[in-house]
């Protein structure tokens, strides 16, 4: 097998450890090593959120998920993603926070990001977190930012039941649509570009206020109410092992595979659930998706979460593998891995089509050649702990018992006519149409038709006749066919066969009465000039 190396693109680092105080950054350590004291995952919402590629400001709501990973009683750790909308730009980014004794987050103000390098090691980009006012003019479209650097930590407090963490100091309106039309201020915390910092109204970066971070679990490992519907499943399935040591190349195999899989439609006629939805991999938990007005499309917000502890995050989202070829300065051409999940998109379909849910935007090449046959789009998960995952493609849920049922064979039968030639009849089985075709002596084959009745034929040769049922909501049958032979009725006393001379010829019928010539169905018994005789049947 080809020399194979893994590049992926992680859609998270919430797995990593702590490393040392002195890097300020979180670092992968080996498997055996400890994850941080606390890891955990927010739903995450804010009143109103603010992007300004140097002149335009966009104002909406958001929502998701957070990652905090903590150390020593929660006293120091980090948080991913902390301003929305920015990993657009940055991929995923973490900011140094330090807690305090009543659980509350302290984020320094001032402080650049640190981002991932493909390698796997860190390094701070070029944008830092501030506190600052974002004024925006409706008249002129205009979006201003002002920093406030007499802020030197976000605090974010914890509610008073323990389970949502609020940023506090900030202001704003709830975001609107018509956001072009109102102009707004608002405070809160933002990430800028070092180069955007220039005169008023020219900044660039992102900022959001209203924030709430939800501790409610986002991991669904309770069957949710509703009504449960069992389906066969299938999908194409690439799975992979990252490895990050040369001497042990990363892998893969192809899979088809079929379970059954359980959905859950919503007492509400639009929230449906769907337990592990992956094939490969199954960790006895639901992801949550909505059904639209018609009932044609199920919409999952991605990510979701299969799994979370303290050692592990497993996430649901869409992805793609495919062999690329390197072409390093110092060595000869390589071909390796490239599994990669896809950050920004924000959501999974599943078209619905009566019995049957298809995932959209998905393909697989499993059956071809290397490396077509790991080129493939669809549902993307990584297990951190076991260096494994996979892609799935192509998934299609069957409602268990709505099969499509097959059509009963029809029946050919065929005997002499009542003037001479041979008929056919085909009989159907249970109600159904009935397709037939010829095949002729000469070697021509009629295309397929409807059959309408019986039928006849009278030249000599060889014939064969195929025939299959298609009745309503099934599959069509099987292909029965019936084939026979017309032949020449010799009347001729001076033939010769084989060198003996033919003496006389007797005619019978089928039921064993002599005839004086042939009809129908005959059986011709010939006698030849050295006194032996033998019998054939021939059709007139």
């Amino acid at each position: 097998m080809k020399k194979l190396s893994l590049l992926l693109m992680l859609l998270t680092v919430a797995f990593t450890a702590l490393a040392g105080v002195k890097s300020g950054a979180p670092s992968r350590l080996s498997n055996d090593s400890v994850w941080g004291d606390e890891y955990k995952i927010f739903k995450r919402t804010n009143l109103g959120s603010a992007v300004n590629p140097l002149t335009h400001t966009y104002m909406v709501p958001q929502d998701g998920t957070i990652e905090l990973l903590l150390r020593d009683g929660g006293m120091e750790g980090y948080v991913k993603n902390i301003v929305y909308g920015s990993d657009r730009e940055l991929g995923d980014y973490w900011v140094v926070c330090s807690g305090d004794q009543e659980g509350g987050i302290f984020v320094p103000m001032g402080q650049k990001v640190w981002v991932r390098k493909r390698d796997g090691s860190f390094t701070k980009a070029n944008a830092k977190l501030v506190w600052g006012s974002i004024h925006y003019d409706a008249v002129t479209q205009q979006t201003s930012f002002t920093p406030n650097t007499e802020m030197s930590d976000a605090h974010y407090s914890v509610s008073v039941d323990g389970t949502t963490i609020i940023l506090e100091g900030t202001s704003g309106p709830v975001a609107i649509e018509a956001q072009d039309e109102v102009s707004y201020d608002a405070t809160g915390i933002g990430l800028v570009w070092d180069e955007g910092e220039g005169e008023e109204g020219e900044w660039t970066g992102y900022c959001e206020w209203g924030t709430s971070f939800d501790t409610a679990p986002c991991v669904i490992d309770q069957q949710p109410e509703g009504e449960v519907k069992t389906y066969k499943r299938t999908s194409d399935c690439i799975h992979f092992t990252y490895s990050d040591s040369k001497d042990y190349p990363a892998t893969y195999s192809t899979e088809a595979l079929t379970d059954e899989a359980q959905i859950v439609f919503g007492n509400d006629g639009k929230t449906v659930y769907l337990k592990d939805p992956f094939l490969s991999v199954k960790y006895n938990s639901w992801v949550q998706g909505e059904l639209n007005e018609d009932g044609s499309y199920i919409t999952i917000n991605t990510p979701q979460l299969l799994d979370a502890t303290n050692e592990n995050v497993i996430f649901f989202v869409p992805g793609s593998c495919c062999i690329q070829t390197v072409y390093p300065h110092d060595s000869a051409p390589y071909d390796y891995l490239y599994v990669a999940p896809y950050d920004t998109y924000t959501h999974i379909s599943y078209y619905v089509n009566g019995n049957t849910i298809m995932l959209t935007d998905t393909w697989s090449h499993i059956d071809a050649p290397y490396p077509e046959n790991v080129n493939a789009a669809g549902v993307y998960t990584y297990d951190y702990r076991t260096k494994n995952g996979c892609i799935e493609a192509n998934i299609v849920y069957t409602l268990e018992g709505d099969e499509p049922q097959t059509t009963s064979k029809p029946a050919i039968n065929g005997h002499a006519g009542n003037e001479g030639g041979y008929v056919v009849e085909i009989t159907p089985s249970e109600p159904s149409t009935i397709y037939y075709r010829v095949h002729y002596p000469d070697g021509e084959t009629t295309n397929w038709e409807v059959y309408a009745g019986e039928l006849n034929f009278s030249d000599e040769g060889t014939y064969k006749v195929e025939a299959y049922a298609k009745a309503e909501n099934k599959e069509p049958s099987e292909i029965v066919d019936h084939e026979f032979t017309i032949d020449p009725v010799v009347t001729s006393i001076s033939e010769l066969t084989n060198g003996k001379t033919i003496v006389g010829k007797r005619y019978f019928n089928v039921v064993g009465q002599e005839i004086q010539q042939p009809e129908g169905v005959t059986i011709v018994v010939t006698t030849y000039s050295d006194g032996t005789s033998s019998a054939e049947k021939v059709v007139k």
